[in-house]
């Protein structure tokens, strides 16, 4: 269902408006290692954001903060947490809107599980739950954040609108289990792009996938660009990976490649639940890392990569994730698989891979230190 965001906001709306956060970048906290996951307590009662303004005279009912940290670090039993306090909260309450608040790399899974719990319940009690997210902080003027409030709240009070679950993103209300990553949002892919939600049943996403499709290059086609052997270099998925990297861990001990290329989340991160030390990928880095493996990290839909925004992505390049900045990931593999078979020098290597580009000048202080890492 596609939204009118210009549709002004009633303030009998937030009368019978619960709000609920659960992590991610639309309540992050910045702290000096970059952006944490915070909560919407914080925001609503301390004002920041100009939170009433922005969304015309904010008067919610009730909110809380089921989850507070950043999605890439979510935990299956942190997953069951926030379902739980949601179904108390449906079984609490008879004809209102729910609006949860969460983070991107998490939103496909939150949807579909609080789907699959409280669809039906939601209906019989006449509830309408909508899910928001934001690519980016609410601090930055062109952050997506508002328009996704706006969505869910305009989205959850029009007279047509069935209630159950439903996910909210840049102007359309999508059936939570329908929702899918596109990883996309322009006709190009891999340049400036960000993290996309679209029903995985709507034409759109077909067309859309049929374009990454044809632009994506997997490891094997990738290394062909350079007519190189494959053993030198290891491609790791390491977005949608929060449980134990033991078996990662042995693959690169078996390989022993001497470059790998990370694949991480559309935003640069990846998990480094420092409670959850098996599945830390930052933990994974700096072990091999200081063993003399070079690790590249690059988004997995080719946004740019600068590792500096989040806590998590600070954690990585800390270890040793050298960001590819506006590296293409196609190009990225190629170019590290060279430099890997010509057994390149680390500060060689890192300077044969990343672009000739005024993103990667620009952070010359970070490439050195991780020369100096490398060294």
């Amino acid at each position: 269902m596609r939204i009118d965001l210009s549709t002004p906001i009633k303030n009998q709306w937030w009368k019978n408006t619960y709000l609920y956060s659960a992590g991610g970048t639309v309540s992050a906290d910045f702290t000096d290692s970059g952006l944490t996951g915070g909560n919407l307590d914080h925001i609503l009662l301390n004002g920041r954001h100009d939170f009433a303004n922005r969304l015309q005279g904010c008067r919610i009912l009730e909110y809380g903060t089921i989850y507070s940290g950043l999605s890439e670090n979510i935990t299956r039993r942190d997953l069951a947490k926030i379902t739980t306090d949601l179904s108390d909260a449906v079984l609490e309450n008879l004809d209102c809107q729910i609006m949860v608040a969460c983070g991107t790399d998490a939103f496909k899974q939150i949807a579909r599980k609080t789907h699959k719990r409280l669809n039906q319940e939601c209906i019989r009690r006449n509830i309408k739950m909508t899910l928001l997210a934001a690519n980016r902080p609410l601090h930055l003027e062109n952050t997506d954040g508002w328009d996704n409030f706006r969505t869910c709240l305009i989205g959850g009070h029009l007279p047509d609108m069935e209630p159950g679950v439903y996910g909210g993103f840049h102007g359309d209300l999508i059936k939570a289990d329908e929702i899918d990553y596109l990883p996309f949002v322009d006709s190009y892919p891999f340049y400036d792009t960000e993290m996309h939600l679209d029903s995985e049943n709507s034409s759109q996403f077909s067309d859309r996938k049929a374009l990454i499709n044809e632009f994506s290059l997997d490891e094997i086609e990738a290394l062909k660009l350079g007519n190189i052997e494959t053993d030198q270099i290891l491609v790791l998925e390491a977005c949608h990976t929060r449980n134990s990297l033991e078996k990662i861990d042995k693959e690169i001990e078996s390989k022993n490649p001497k470059v790998v290329v990370l694949r991480l989340y559309h935003s640069g991160t990846a998990c480094t639940h420092e409670n959850k030390p098996l599945a830390n990928w930052a933990h994974l880095v700096k072990k091999w890392r200081e063993k003399g493996i070079i690790f590249f990290g690059v988004t997995n839909n080719g946004e740019p990569t600068d590792l500096t925004l989040y806590e998590t992505s600070t954690a990585l390049r800390e270890a040793g994730v050298i960001p590819g900045f506006d590296l293409l990931p196609k190009v990225a593999i190629a170019k590290a698989s060279y430099a890997a078979i010509k057994g390149m020098k680390p500060a060689d290597c890192i300077d044969f891979v990343l672009p000739a580009s005024k993103m990667v000048s620009n952070n010359k202080d970070k490439v050195d230190a991780l020369k100096v890492l490398y060294s």
